[in-house]
């Protein structure tokens, strides 16, 4: 019973229609259908006879391959600004595709129906505005990417048409104008492509902005900065120039260059730079390595041959074939035997020059290196034991260019008893031989200028 004793309103299919069109909320729309999908007994005597529905069910089908098709054509951000449109769309078809559907009379689908096909008449020239913003979202996203390729480009042609220090002292004159006049251009494209990444940067983040379905005015204002953006083809000339010019300055170009000098160095009968082949392609590697222009890598070869040409006392040493002794003393153990006593060479340490020139004259250079009387090169006769010994200074000694010591010189007892002058004339003998031989050495030594091999 109502309010009054009144009866509950017997509700008929116009009724219900108008009170839903007058609402149009969608939970009452759902109750209204729920409602009508089991009607009185009354109100189905007034209802229509069920027809045949096959044009309705199709039209239903058609909708929702529409709303299939609306799907897979936009993305997320497109459906979000078609929020309202096609949600109201939607609402229709999932009426439509509620339970109810098969158990609606033919008014009722013929309302959703129109209902539908209205929502969706709205929605074409949306879809086409929608998919053009969906495309200039696209179009910002792949033009950065190319514009960001084609800046790591300008960069890399900046750095061709910039010659190092080390390029330029081996460039030519032509070289050298060349790119001085090809670097502003290359550094004037890079800053064009670097302003016009920030004009489309700007710009892709004012479209991204935009909440609510872009305007035909912001479409086209999208579109004209992207349709600015350079492409690599604009720079293919510039850039092709600066990698072609710059090849023929690259490393191997400059490598090889510095071998050059340094073979020159090699062949040169003045300098005869002791280095193999393998050598100067090492040396050559270093020199680049430490970034070393024309004149510093002339300065380093000037220096290696002098180095070469006034060698350290150590390689003096080693060219006699001294090796380290007790204290001072270098010697050479054993270059021969008197009566089945051993005899050795040595020369003292201190008293050569730290280095000494192949170009000074013969005399002085021996007298230099091997010295000369008491205090210079000479052999030992090991009478009372070896070099270091704690007799050795008692044993015989012979001089270059001075005389030969006896000193405390007795026969050999396990000996065959040779006398004082046969030893001293032995030992002066062996002395010139060693002599003679180390000078031989010295001149050989300076005549290929200090290689170690002829």
């Amino acid at each position: 019973m109502y309010r009054g004793g009144a009866q509950k309103p017997n509700l008929t299919h116009a009724h219900l229609l108008q009170l839903q069109s007058t609402i149009g909320n969608r939970a009452l729309t759902r109750a209204l259908a729920r409602q009508m999908a089991t009607p009185s007994p009354g109100v189905l005597q007034k209802q229509v006879a069920p027809i045949q529905m096959d044009k309705y069910d199709d039209q239903k089908t058609a909708l929702n391959k529409k709303k299939e098709q609306i799907d897979k054509q936009l993305n997320d951000r497109s459906k979000l600004l078609l929020q309202g449109p096609l949600s109201e769309f939607t609402d229709e078809l999932d009426m439509m595709n509620s339970e109810y559907w098969n158990n609606w009379n033919v008014e009722i689908k013929n309302q959703y129906l129109v209902a539908a096909r209205q929502k969706f008449d709205v929605l074409p020239a949306l879809l086409i505005r929608a998919t053009r913003a969906q495309k200039r979202q696209e179009e910002f996203v792949s033009k950065t990417q190319q514009i960001d390729t084609l800046l790591g480009k300008c960069n890399t042609a900046v750095g061709h048409a910039t010659l190092s220090p080390m390029q330029t002292s081996f460039a030519t004159p032509e070289q050298v104008a060349l790119f001085t006049s090809l670097r502003p251009i290359v550094v004037q494209a890079r800053e064009k492509v670097r302003t016009q990444k920030q004009s489309l940067a700007d710009a892709y983040q004012t479209f991204s902005a935009i909440n609510t379905l872009p305007t035909e005015q912001e479409l086209q204002d999208a579109w004209l900065v992207i349709r600015e953006m350079p492409s690599e083809h604009y720079f293919a000339r510039v850039f092709k120039l600066a990698r072609e010019e710059s090849s023929s300055l690259d490393a191997v170009t400059i490598k090889e260059k510095m071998q050059d000098l340094i073979q020159a160095a090699v062949d040169d009968p003045t300098k005869q730079l002791d280095l193999d082949d393998a050598g100067v392609r090492s040396l050559a590697e270093s020199y680049y390595s430490k970034s070393y222009t024309k004149i510093q890598v002339d300065a380093q070869l000037v220096h290696a041959v002098h180095q070469q040409h006034t060698p350290q006392k150590s390689v003096w040493l080693k060219l006699l074939g001294l090796e380290k002794g007790s204290h001072n003393v270098w010697i050479k153990d054993s270059v021969g035997t008197i009566d089945g006593m051993n005899v050795h060479a040595s020369r003292f340490k201190d008293t050569m020059p730290n280095q000494a020139s192949l170009h000074t004259p013969a005399a002085t250079l021996k007298n230099q290196i091997l010295g000369q009387g008491d205090g210079g090169f000479h052999v030992t006769l090991e009478r009372f034991g070896a070099h270091g010994g704690p007799n050795g200074e008692r044993n015989p000694h012979s001089y270059r260019n001075g005389a030969t010591r006896m000193n405390d010189f007795t026969p050999n007892p396990n000996g065959t008893g040779l006398t004082w002058m046969n030893v001293s004339a032995q030992l002066a003998a062996i002395r010139n031989t060693e002599v003679t031989d180390a000078e031989t050495k010295i001149d050989d030594f300076v005549a290929r200028l200090g290689r170690e091999q002829p």
